[in-house]
């Protein structure tokens, strides 16, 4: 029999021997981090300028720490705003999907840094990997020293904003790991180990892999990392360093990551107020910029609809009907030069969407036009097409009494959704006049 002290004596004995084998595995990996420092500062040609300390934790532990000292704030006009992605398209899952992001994150995360620590998985400690990711996160340290994650964070909110920056902060320290664990003279030599990756692409990849659905869960998640390297590397072969350093002072657009080859411009910066005919009784509830990534995303997941909500079902049917084959998501966005939508709310808690796009020319605009006609008619599946033209097309759900209109001008496709009313709406070409500015194609 085990008397009581004995037990005692046990615990206090596994427990100061947990604590020494914990200690020294801190004491091992601040070495470590130590030494990488030295060669991540020489590798990016800047210099910490605090020493980042280094912890070890339990895998069970790793969420509870990660959201208590993430750099990430709640923001309600990304995309976890389940109101405003109901809305535009993104439905309203996610919420549903929490768990799934969680177990995402449980299963690939091995080490993160946050406010001068640097996290690692006790798991971890062992691996071959280790030093490589040592390095990833460091050049986050680095990242955090120079430029204030926390200040970046705040001052790029919304949808595309907050991808690009994803992009930007997950490709460098990509880069930076490219680079440690395959050191070469060449910047050249660095893009052949980080290959152009399209969305499509990466979607196929994931198909085959049996990734994780629905497919804007997994894209923003993986695809920053390898293109937003790729992105910058390129960026980094033409300017150097400096030429990277130029994004984090201004971030740019996630169209940007998407085609780092071409010339990086400026977004278009429609104004959708005039979109919106019903003013009385309606207030702006959020606005801004979709981009094109999560133009991309919406139009992937409402492709893939049909293997969840049948087709069948749509009383708009007839525009699948005419063009069954669905388009491809990249080449559908690939001319977009910006956008800016609204999201509104009445006293009753309707929504209504106003959405102004600008593309490179008439051609992609009028792509666009057909591709999102099949996702609305798929998300607002009691609408009856009440009219049409080449140009334009108007939708009714008269058990809910609104209007949704999509109409092509030129290089600019307008869309409004959920307008009340007994009769139909027209746009009325005044404060929402087109776009005079040219619309320049990429060289």
């Amino acid at each position: 029999m085990v008397r009581p002290a004995h037990i005692l004596l046990f615990c206090i004995a596994s427990c100061f021997a947990a604590c020494q084998a914990t200690k020294t595995s801190r004491v091992g990996l601040s070495d470590r981090i130590e030494s990488i420092s030295r060669r991540v500062e020489s590798l990016r040609g800047e210099s910490f300028r605090h020493r980042v300390v280094g912890r070890v934790l339990a895998r069970e532990d790793l969420l509870r720490i990660y959201d208590s000292v993430s750099l990430d704030e709640a923001d309600p006009a990304d995309s976890a705003w389940d109101r405003m992605i109901w809305t535009i398209g993104f439905i309203d899952s996610l919420g549903a999907l929490d768990g799934v992001a969680d177990s995402v994150d449980q299963a690939s995360i091995d080490a993160f840094y946050s406010r001068g620590v640097l996290w690692v998985v006790d798991g971890m400690l062992d691996s071959p990997q280790l030093d490589a990711t040592i390095a990833h996160e460091l050049a986050h340290a680095l990242q955090d020293q120079r430029w204030d994650l926390r200040k970046l964070y705040r001052a790029h909110r919304g949808l595309d904003q907050r991808l690009a920056l994803q992009y930007l902060l997950e490709g460098e320290a990509r880069l930076v790991e490219t680079l440690y664990t395959h050191p070469v003279s060449a910047p050249e030599k660095i893009l052949q180990r980080l290959p152009h990756l399209s969305l499509e692409a990466f979607r196929d990849t994931l198909r085959l892999a049996k990734g994780l659905d629905p497919e804007f869960v997994t894209l923003p998640t993986y695809h920053t990392y390898e293109q937003g390297a790729r992105a910058l590397a390129v960026r980094r072969l033409v300017g150097g360093w400096k030429a990277v350093d130029e994004w984090f002072s201004t971030p740019p657009t996630s169209s940007c990551f998407l085609h780092p080859e071409d010339s990086c411009h400026k977004p278009m910066d429609p104004d959708p107020t005039g979109l919106f005919p019903v003013a009385k009784g309606w207030w702006l509830l959020r606005e801004g910029r979709v981009g094109e990534h999560y133009m991309n995303i919406l139009l992937s997941v409402w492709r893939e609809s049909p293997k969840w909500l049948p087709d069948s079902e749509i009383k708009a049917k007839i525009l699948l009907d005419e063009q069954p084959k669905e388009p491809n998501p990249d080449q559908t966005v690939s001319g977009w030069r910006g956008d800016r939508f609204q999201v509104l709310r009445d006293g009753e808690g309707n929504l209504a969407l106003a959405w102004r796009t600008v593309w490179e020319d008439s051609i992609s605009a009028r792509g666009f036009q057909h591709a999102y006609q099949r996702v609305l008619v798929r998300k607002q599946r009691d609408d009856s097409l009440y009219a049409r033209t080449d140009r334009w097309s108007l939708f009714h759900d008269a058990q809910a009494g609104v209007w949704d209109r999509v109409e092509r001008f030129g290089s600019e496709v307008w869309i409004t959704e959920g307008v009340p009313g007994a009769k139909p709406f027209q746009y009325t070409l005044g404060k929402a006049l087109p776009t005079t500015e040219p619309v320049l194609p990429r060289p």
